[in-house]
């Protein structure tokens, strides 16, 4: 029998993200509320930490899907994750579970109600180290389908079959004002359907107040950020 763990599993605003490591390789399937849902190699973030830390057998994964139950709480304890040995590990043995469920009623009380909450975005080009990183944590904190990568020419495969969005931009040489003028024109255009949006290098990483919120998701359900404020990495631009 392989060795199969369960890190944590969240589900937020329809979205469910489960993380974890195996001896067989990552999920085939997984199962929530009579829903299946198949888990595609190309969903799949890899964690190369683990076999680091577990050995060379362990393999790390992390994967998100979205699942459409309404206003229906749904029972993670008896979610159940298919592996291709033919066995089964079920949500109840994960080490952490989180349960967040944003209903319509709390979107239409902030005027949400045709917008989604959050949208991550990056750019990057030959990124092969920091994008799978950058994608693993914005794809917990907000899915996949949330999570934008304007691909500035890469020519060495890391932003090939990602599980996120993904827009080719053409070859062009550097130019800070024109690179700050593609991406605000971008996120600008992503407020129609989204209430707030963060762009970050490939190599940043931000979370939410701990105190406050347990995902950046939640952070925005909570609060009113701003919808537009530039930033440096020392905090807001002048």
């Amino acid at each position: 029998m392989a060795h199969k763990h369960v890190d944590q599993i969240i589900f937020e605003a329809g979205v469910l993200r489960v993380d974890g490591w195996s001896e067989s390789g990552p999920p085939t399937i997984v199962s929530l509320d009579g829903q299946d849902h198949p888990v595609k190699e190309t969903a799949v973030v890899r964690r190369p930490d683990v076999a680091a830390r577990l050995g060379a057998k362990a393999v790390g994964w992390g994967f998100s899907a979205r699942f459409s139950l309404g206003d229906v709480t749904p029972d993670l304890s008896g979610l159940l994750i298919h592996f291709a040995d033919g066995e089964a590990v079920r949500g109840e043995d994960a080490s952490r579970i989180r349960l967040h469920v944003a209903t319509r009623r709390a979107y239409s009380l902030r005027g949400h109600v045709s917008k989604r909450p959050l949208a991550v975005v990056t750019m990057a080009r030959n990124e092969p180290d920091y994008l799978p990183i950058w994608l693993r944590h914005y794809g917990l904190q907000v899915g996949p389908d949330d999570c934008y990568v304007l691909d500035h020419a890469s020519d060495d495969g890391s932003t090939n079959d990602l599980p996120c969005n993904v827009i080719r931009l053409p070859s062009s040489p550097y130019d800070i004002a024109a690179v700050s003028e593609v991406v605000s024109s971008f996120c600008a255009s992503l407020l129609r359907n989204y209430s707030a949006v963060i762009y970050t290098d490939a190599d940043e990483i931000i979370i939410a107040d701990p105190l406050i919120a347990n995902s950046l998701t939640e952070y925005v359900l909570k609060t009113d950020p701003p919808r537009h404020r530039n930033y440096d990495r020392h905090g807001p631009a002048s």
